[in-house]
């Protein structure tokens, strides 16, 4: 059950079993956030890579236009993958003319150095993988 009115937030539009699956994922990338904290202080709390999640962050609100639906969560890596972080923004609205700017944001994005863009089609959201 939620602990927290903005927990309870996350799932409140949603019925029958979608709450259940809603609530449990909200627990699980908790959890999963926490373990990874955890495990990799060093990795996450290091200056140059609090900075390089400070930047995307920058880039995506400067090129989305808003910073609505965008959150930052850490995570262990699996398959031999090293830690990384995930900025991932909900929903995005790309501006008008953003076909003519989005290689220019791509770049400056990859140019900051081991960053994955991914687009899940089924959240209809960018993440920022940043390891």
């Amino acid at each position: 059950m939620p602990k927290t009115i903005a927990e309870h937030d996350k799932v409140i539009n949603t019925t029958g079993r979608e709450g259940y699956a809603a609530q449990f994922a909200v627990y699980d990338a908790k959890r999963r956030n926490e373990a990874a904290l955890a495990n990799n202080p060093a990795f996450f709390k290091s200056a140059a890579h609090t900075r390089r999640i400070e930047v995307v962050k920058r880039l995506v609100q400067k090129f989305f236009g808003t910073d609505k639906g965008m959150y930052v969560s850490h995570r262990e890596g699996s398959s031999g993958r090293q830690p990384f972080t995930s900025v991932k923004i909900a929903n995005p609205k790309f501006p008008k003319g953003a076909r003519a700017e989005l290689a220019a944001f791509s770049q400056r994005i990859r140019a900051l150095g081991n960053i994955e863009i991914v687009f899940s089609a089924q959240t209809k959201s960018y993440i920022y993988r940043i390891s």
